[in-house]
């Protein structure tokens, strides 16, 4: 337990500092939030002009949650990229920490950093759109948010495992924003699909976690459990998919000599 919870607070430790030397703290509140918030603002402006102020809102909140994605999912990919890419995932796996553990702390990292961005996004920009959440639905907010950001983390994690011994990473990895703003209810209803594809995406990421955000923030604060539980629990089943096929694909890599070739 005791090597665990060290190994956690290493991936914590570890994250904060490569994250603050690829963007000190000055550079993140004035270039790369309002550059976030700009972008949302962007898509924002297109769901009004294309389909009203109903449609806006709908494309604000999304786009707002959204935001959540960049820093967990993203960020979980690409370090686990340069882990190979730099030599530093042969030490990983070759010395006994708990790399679960120290995946897990990175995760959380990752985590506190988007629903930092999350929440002054939607400071500023949810009064603009007349949504005023009560102070029991933004408690709820923030758990939610917690809860889909863990899912997102699993779904870097699996992305990068599968990715990661590949010379297409970054590309492959920057179509996952894309797929959850067109299919996850970030812009356009869920309504608006074939059937199949909203049930097929209710097992993506973010989707059910985002509903209830939605309810939540119009002052429906019951009834969440459900899209709650099954955002936890897709966020789960990636978080096991992901570390047991980067687990095969190490083992593979150091039977053969090849972890850190292509």
């Amino acid at each position: 337990m005791a090597a665990t919870s060290e190994a956690i607070k290493a991936g914590i430790w570890s994250a904060f500092k490569i994250r603050l030397y690829e963007m000190p703290v000055h550079l993140y509140f004035l270039t790369w939030l309002p550059n976030l918030i700009l972008q949302t603002l962007f898509y924002t402006l297109i769901a009004l002009f294309a389909g009203g102020p109903t449609m806006a809102q709908f494309a604000l909140v999304g786009n707002i949650v959204r935001l959540a994605a960049l820093p967990t999912c993203i960020q979980t990919t690409y370090h686990l990229v340069a882990d190979r890419e730099e030599g530093y995932l042969t030490y990983l796996v070759t010395t006994p920490v708990n790399l679960a553990a120290l995946l897990l702390g990175r995760s959380i990292f990752f985590s506190m950093e988007a629903i930092l961005t999350v929440f002054i996004a939607a400071a500023i920009l949810l009064p603009l759109a007349g949504i005023l959440p009560t102070v029991a639905g933004f408690m709820l907010f923030s758990v939610v948010l917690a809860v889909i950001c863990n899912s997102l983390s699993g779904l870097g994690l699996l992305v990068g495992s599968i990715v990661f011994r590949t010379r297409y990473d970054m590309v492959i990895t920057s179509l996952v924003p894309q797929f959850l703003t067109i299919f996850c209810g970030v812009m356009i209803p869920l309504s608006m699909f074939p059937k199949w594809v909203a049930r097929a995406v209710s097992f993506v990421p973010l989707t059910n976690g985002l509903a209830a955000v939605r309810n939540l923030l119009t002052g429906d604060l019951a009834g969440n459990a459900g899209l709650i539980a099954a955002e936890l629990a897709v966020g789960t089943a990636y978080w096991i998919l992901g570390f047991f096929i980067l687990y095969c694909s190490v083992q593979y890599g150091r039977v053969r000599g090849s972890l850190e070739r292509f």
